[in-house]
């Protein structure tokens, strides 16, 4: 990413490698990777990620998965510990161009919440597909 000097931002770079295969016509596991210089006002300098979705029906999807992520002394304290993330959605087909997603993510030690050790989040999500 380029520096951004307006906003006191210096350049960074870095690189994600991603992976995921269907095992027949089922399950589907994924992982990644990646790893950050810490410019460019990123929240991690190396994280990995896995998990894995299981269709439930036709239009239903199940997944749940983990991550940790080691955060950016540059964005962050030297003293703020890594972060880790456990999360399942659920993805309903509700029409052919439309996709209701329900999700709920537990963070230990959220960047950006420093003197909490753990939260929530809950969200929903609507795919509209043109």
């Amino acid at each position: 990413m380029d520096e951004r000097s307006a906003a006191a931002i210096a350049k960074g770079s870095g690189w994600v490698v991603s992976a995921s295969v269907q095992l027949e016509n089922k399950v589907m596991p994924f992982i990644r990777f990646g790893r950050s210089d810490g410019g460019a006002n990123v929240v991690a300098t190396k994280s990995v990620s896995g998990g894995v979705e299981v269709p439930v029906t036709a239009n239903q999807v199940f997944s749940i998965g983990m991550g940790w992520a080691e955060l950016s002394d540059k964005k962050f304290s030297a003293a703020v510990d890594d972060e880790s993330v456990l999360e399942t959605s659920y993805k309903l087909q509700v029409t052919k161009n439309f996709t209701f997603m329900p999700d709920v993510q537990y963070i230990r030690n959220p960047a950006s919440l420093p003197n909490e050790n753990s939260d929530w989040v809950i969200g929903l999500r609507g795919i509209w597909t043109l």
